[in-house]
Parts: C-alpha cells; structure tokens; sequence
C-alpha cells in the first residue's frame, strides 16, 4: 500500500502487549483511519480497532497534517486469526 508504514508498539506502561501500528497518508490512499475502522468494524468478520492517538494506555501524540494512524492489539487474537485480520486489512486498502 503507497505511503504505508507499519511497526510494532509495545507501551511502556500498563498492558505490554505488542500492538501493530500503521501509520499511511491520507491523500496517498484515499482512506481515513475513521474510515479504515468503520470498514473493518462492518465487514465478515467484524475486526475492530484503535485509533492510535485515543489507544487506552498508549501515550502517543496525534498524528501530524495529513497522516492517518490506527493500531490493532493481538492479545485475543488465537492461532491462525492473525491471517484473517492480514487478508481484511489487504481488501480495505486496495
């Protein structure tokens, strides 16, 4: 996906359960984060997830002009869901 950026953010404080951060321009893809959540949130099956900025224990500050942010947590995810979650992710964005 142009413009997209991933990484793995554990927080420092609270739960230190990895989560997957990714971060994309907005005007590159043509999809908000609010967009992206609503999509995943309404799809088979229904994956929800995070606003990066407003994550409940991640002391991450907003995203600048233009940049959209989202986060996914792994911690309820079982064996062989994180290929789901991949494969809704890849039909969101392209």
């Amino acid at each position: 996906v142009e413009s997209m950026q991933t990484e793995t953010y554990v927080p420092p404080i609270a739960n230190h359960v990895p989560h997957l951060k990714l971060t994309w321009r907005r005007d590159a893809v043509g999809l908000s984060a609010e967009d992206v959540r609503e999509r995943m949130r309404n799809g088979e099956p229904s994956i929800e997830t995070t606003p990066a900025s407003t994550a409940a224990s991640l002391p991450l500050p907003p995203a600048p002009e233009g940049i959209e942010e989202m986060m996914i947590g792994v911690w309820m995810l079982q064996p062989g869901e994180a290929e789901i979650v991949a494969q809704r992710l890849h039909e969101t964005f392209l």
